[in-house]
Order: C-alpha cells, then structure tokens, then sequence
C-alpha cells in the first residue's frame, strides 16, 4: 500500500486548487488524466511509499501527534509533475510553507 503523511487544505485552498485543476482539465494538455477530487485535496509532508499493511497499527498514533498545532498557511506556486512535466504521472502545485508550517513538517 502507498503511504503518505497529509495535513487538509481549507476550503478557500481546496477551492483555489479546483479552479487550477478546472483549468487544467480544459486545456487538455495533459492527456488522459485521473483528476483528484477536491475533497481529496491535501499537502502532502512526507511519502513514505509502498509499505505492508502490518505497518498501519503503527501509524494509526500519528493523527494525535499533530492535535496541538493551530491551522497554518503556505503560499501555492507553480504547476509540477513526477517524473516530469513532459510526461507526469502525478501533477501537483509546488507550496511555499510560512513558519509554523515547518514546524509540523519537522
């Protein structure tokens, strides 16, 4: 199972990042393409990659560790794509994190 460590967008964020991705599936530039939802939209803090199910009981602590933080804000930037914009199998907008934003990443 493909693992990663997420913090949710706020509204406005999820919103902004409809409208590019609304943008983006008009022009076609992109082939045929699995858009995310918007409701799925997050920040991705760390991909961890494939890793076996057992290791879930493990990561089911984590959610608590991020209780004390209050929202942060990052600014969006520039359209990106693994392995590359040419040809993608992931597009993401790249975030420029503000200060508290790190600390949760740290």
């Amino acid at each position: 199972m493909r693992l990663f460590f997420g913090i949710p967008v706020s509204d406005a964020g999820r919103q902004m990042v409809s409208s590019r991705i609304d943008s983006l599936r008009q022009s076609r530039a992109f082939g045929k393409v699995t858009w995310v939802k918007p409701e799925a939209v997050h920040i991705t803090l760390r991909f961890l990659g494939e890793l076996p199910d057992s290791i879930l009981p493990a990561l089911n602590a984590w959610p608590a560790a991020f209780t004390n933080f209050s929202p942060v804000t990052c600014s969006i930037g520039a359209l990106g794509g693994f392995p590359n914009l040419t040809r993608p199998k992931v597009l993401f907008l790249d975030v420029t994190p503000h200060e508290p934003f790190l600390d949760i990443y740290r």
